[in-house]
């Protein structure tokens, strides 16, 4: 997990995840740990950006 917010995170992955692709993902930080299902935005070399399709606000307001 490279970077976070309420929306979505960027993630860097090794794995050529296509734009569109739904995911499942354990999210586990400091702060908080969650599973959230997520679109595959877009996808670069290093990662790919999603945007959360699930999150409950009580996880959405942890991340804040």
């Amino acid at each position: 997990l490279h970077n976070m917010s309420t929306g979505g995170a960027y993630l860097m992955t090794e794995t050529d995840y296509k734009p569109g692709s739904i995911v499942t993902l354990w999210i586990k930080s400091a702060q908080t740990s969650f599973f959230v299902t997520a679109q595959v935005l877009r996808n670069d070399p290093f990662g790919i950006a999603v945007c959360f399709l699930d999150l409950c606000d009580s996880v959405r307001c942890s991340i804040l």
